[in-house]
């Protein structure tokens, strides 16, 4: 709700028919014009507020102070004299204003009521003290333009155990109803469960002796539909038995005359295979006989042949043989020769430092007999030769060469 207030003044009529003069004007919903310096343009809200009062130590009829809790839900009236009245009440204090109105109002009404209420009539009928109180609370607010939606009063209390005391034999008549109670249902409950239990033995008696009657009567059923049957059986195994024997001699039958062909068939064949194996016999002694001068004559040209390859083999391998010893005697004897005249050569120069060595020592013998010839002793034996002084032999290259030729000829 938007109100311009501010320039020039109005005339409204109220709901008596009444006129007056107001500086003011409303827009519900939409804008307006506002001349600045004028005029002024402020919002009246139009929601729901919930405000409760609290009330302590509120004496009652009977002198019993209670504390008391009550919420409400208010708003502004939604008539056009509701907003004017709100608008009057609460332009400069917007939405604070209209809960702490309405939580005094409230707060006083209810104290109001208590104080001419016993504790017993607010404890037992709350919905008749809720509707007196909002009642009275409605009318009070409605001077200032706000509807009253809703009032309870939420909780109730004393200081003193007033209440609790209140409610003592109440709670004990309760709980004595209840134990009561619960005897009498307890009673009922075994009876109708005795009963119950009587009518369900009964019950499973009578359904028991029904099913052993039907049981009976299956049986006795059975036990014929079981002899039909097995009478049925015997007779139909009776002519099975019948039909088999009939098929097993009219199967012996044919399979006697198809033994009868199958012997003839042998017959025939063991005739035919007399035959075949006769000819068989002529043509397989016949061919075994050739066979056999035929392998006798190839068996004497390999033998022949084998022969005569053995000995022209034997003899190229004798001659191979001899080519080789001779071959390897000549290498032999030329490796001997050669060895020997090697060994020649070294003989003849070992003779000739023999030689030469001995040369040298006779020359040193004699310059030492003739400086030592008078010293020498008279008791001493004949000179050794030279060739027993340790001096070899001379080695001839002739000896050397007719030992070769003797190891050649051997």
């Amino acid at each position: 709700m938007l109100i311009v207030s501010g320039g020039l003044r109005q005339q409204v009529r109220e709901v008596d028919g009444t006129v007056r003069t107001v500086g003011y004007k409303m827009r519900i919903g939409g804008g307006a014009f506002v001349l600045p310096l004028f005029q002024t343009a402020q919002v009246l809200p139009l929601e729901t507020y919930t405000v409760q009062a609290k009330v302590t130590d509120a004496l009652t009829k009977g002198g019993v102070q209670l504390n008391a809790v009550g919420q409400a839900q208010l708003k502004v009236g939604s008539s056009e004299q509701a907003i004017r009245m709100a608008a009057e009440q609460f332009l400069g204090g917007g939405a604070a204003a209209i809960r702490d109105t309405g939580s005094q109002v409230m707060e006083g009404t209810l104290r109001a009521y208590l104080g001419s209420h016993a504790v017993e009539d607010i404890y037992q009928q709350r919905d008749e003290f809720n509707e007196k109180v909002e009642k009275a609370t409605q009318n009070e607010l409605r001077r200032m333009g706000l509807d009253l939606l809703s009032f309870t009063l939420i909780d109730i209390s004393d200081n003193q155990g007033y209440l609790e005391a209140l409610g003592k034999p109440k709670i004990a008549a309760a709980k004595r109803d209840a134990e009561i109670s619960e005897a009498e249902t307890d009673k009922e409950a075994a009876i109708k469960t005795a009963e119950a239990r009587k009518t369900g033995d009964i019950a499973r008696l009578v359904a028991e002796t029904e099913v052993a009657r039907a049981n009976r009567d299956f049986e006795t059923a059975r036990a014929g539909f079981a002899g039909e049957v097995n009478q049925k059986k015997a007779e139909a195994d009776i002519a099975y038995e019948l039909e088999r024997q009939k098929r097993n001699s009219e199967l012996k039958a044919e399979e006697l005359n198809v033994r009868i062909v199958e012997r003839e068939k042998l017959i025939e064949l063991e005739e035919l295979e007399i035959a075949r194996r006769e000819k068989e016999l002529t043509a397989t002694v016949h061919k075994t006989a050739e066979a056999r001068k035929r392998q006798v004559y190839i068996e004497a040209e390999a033998e022949a042949y084998k022969r005569e390859a053995e000995a022209k083999g034997q003899a190229a391998a004798a001659r191979v043989l001899a080519e080789a010893d001779a071959d390897a005697i000549r290498l032999r004897g030329e490796a001997e020769a050669k060895a020997m005249e090697m060994r020649a050569e070294s003989y003849k120069e070992y003779n000739e430092a023999a030689e030469d060595r001995q040369d040298r020592h006779r020359g040193h013998r004699r310059r030492g007999e003739g400086r030592g010839e008078d010293h020498r002793s008279g008791g001493a034996g004949p000179r050794p030769a030279p060739g027993d002084r340790g001096v070899p032999r001379r080695y001839r290259p002739e000896e050397a060469r007719e030992e070769a030729h003797g190891r050649r000829g051997g």
